[in-house]
């Protein structure tokens, strides 16, 4: 697995399926049923909704942001440990990334 790079086919074909197999099921889905699409557009917490409805909603969309935010900085944290580590051991840091 190429670290740092875009080339990387299989994980490519995966996103491609995983997006023609999304549109497909999305357009054959609201193709059938109109209310279905309108509800789906709909906000995720709604004046009717139940109170607990709408806390576990805030509970879940606060958690699923707060890892699209915090995934890439761990990220960034444990590269700089692991540059530390390597130059602890006195190895060349400056060639991290393959290059083509």
């Amino acid at each position: 697995m190429p670290a740092g790079t875009l080339n990387w086919w299989r994980a490519w074909v995966f996103l491609g399926v995983v997006v023609v197999g999304t549109v497909a099921t999305m357009i054959g889905v609201f193709r059938e049923d109109d209310d279905l699409f309108k509800e789906r557009l709909k906000p995720p917490i709604q004046e009717s909704q139940p109170l607990a409805d709408k806390i576990l909603a805030s509970l879940l969309i606060a958690t699923f942001l707060g890892l699209i935010a915090f995934i890439p900085l761990l990220a960034l944290l444990n590269c700089l440990k692991l540059e530390g580590v390597n130059r602890a051991n006195g190895a060349d840091v400056t060639a991290t990334f393959p290059t083509q």
